[in-house]
């Protein structure tokens, strides 16, 4: 990475923090913008949190641009296509000027005499540091926020994923099932609850609940065919002060939270509300 300082380090290359990242970006300022895959989404690419309610009527600026992308690939109204999503949203990183460093997480902040954040990363290469005068939390688990000494707490885990088209409806008693939206193809998004708080056992629990999953599904001719990165979890976050006029999450920027099916609202209430921070 270069020596230079960020007008804003943006965490997590998720829908709204993109469209932050954009907007501040063509507003003028130098924007860096990190994420811990090699390519953008958030949950949605990552955890396959497909299912999001998007009305293109109430959506405005660069999340109606993107969402009437992404449109023609949806698999129904509510079922968005992840590799659709992925692949228009790098077209958008790739054309604007946004720097980018992916493959990246961070393991500290700190803030130096002159008032300037200095994050440590940790990347493929190795470790690295970047300064920026403001950082924005874009990310869905607040990973910024936490390395602040913010307290999260779990709200709900989950995993979801999609399967090939069932001969039958057989399936749908399986009691784990949280949701199940089936595609005009005849294909099911389905999404399977999780119990674990624990990070550790809720990965051994994903496992067991998708062994399981695959033995029912036998009875409908079907079987698991996309499965995401990881299990998907919904975390809430206290409030708090420090660095509140350098340091922000999308969440704070908005003044409310909004549920993981809603990403186009919330990117689409940002452009109303980036002159906040």
């Amino acid at each position: 990475m270069n020596n230079k300082t960020y007008d804003y380090i943006v965490f997590g290359a998720t829908l709204p923090g993109i469209i932050f990242a954009v907007k501040k970006s063509l507003a003028g300022h130098s924007v860096l913008l990190t994420n811990m895959f090699g390519f953008p989404g958030g949950s949605v690419t990552e955890q396959l949190n497909c299912y999001q309610n998007a009305d293109e009527t109430q959506l405005q600026g660069l999340a109606k641009e993107i969402y009437r992308s992404i449109a023609p690939d949806n698999f129904d109204r509510t079922i968005v296509n992840p590799e659709t999503v992925k692949f228009v949203l790098q077209q958008i990183l790739e054309i604007l000027p946004v720097h980018l460093y992916f493959h990246v997480t961070p393991k500290k902040i700190g803030m130096n005499g002159a008032g300037i954040f200095e994050v440590s990363l940790l990347a493929k290469e190795g470790s690295a540091t970047v300064t920026g005068k403001k950082i924005v939390d874009a990310s869905e688990d607040f990973y910024g926020a936490v390395l602040l000494n913010r307290k999260r707490t779990i709200q709900k885990r989950c995993v979801n994923l999609f399967i090939s088209r069932p001969l039958n409806d057989k399936f749908l008693s399986f009691e784990k099932i949280a949701k199940a939206v089936k595609l005009s193809d005849g294909r099911y998004w389905i999404t399977l609850k999780l119990n674990s708080q624990d990070d550790l056992f809720a990965e051994n629990e994903t496992h067991d609940l998708l062994d399981t999953f695959r033995t029912v599904l036998e009875d409908s001719h079907s079987r698991i065919q996309v499965l995401p990165l990881g299990a998907q979890t919904v975390y809430g976050l206290e409030q708090g002060d420090d660095f509140k006029k350098s340091f922000s999450t999308i969440d704070d920027i908005l003044g409310s939270s909004m549920k993981p099916s809603e990403q186009f609202q919330k990117g689409s209430m940002l452009e109303s509300a980036l002159n906040k921070f």
